[in-house]
């Protein structure tokens, strides 16, 4: 094995052990977990937030035990 391969493959495990994890089940975002001020009572909307004639909506996203 020459030393490229080796840099290779140690780079391609090293990448791979840095994905998103996954849960079971949906979890809370406690208030210290929220970026960025988003839930700091002065935050003031932006033109980039609700683009104009679009529609605010809260989506639940859940599977089905059989399903998974």
């Amino acid at each position: 094995m020459t030393v490229r391969t080796l840099l290779v493959a140690v780079v391609l495990v090293v990448c791979g052990a840095c994905g998103v994890r996954t849960d079971d089940e949906a979890r809370v975002a406690g208030p210290d977990e929220v970026p960025f001020g988003l839930l700091d009572p002065d935050r003031q909307a932006t033109a980039g937030d609700v683009p104009a004639g679009s529609t605010v909506a809260e989506v639940y996203l859940f599977a089905d035990e059989e399903a998974t």
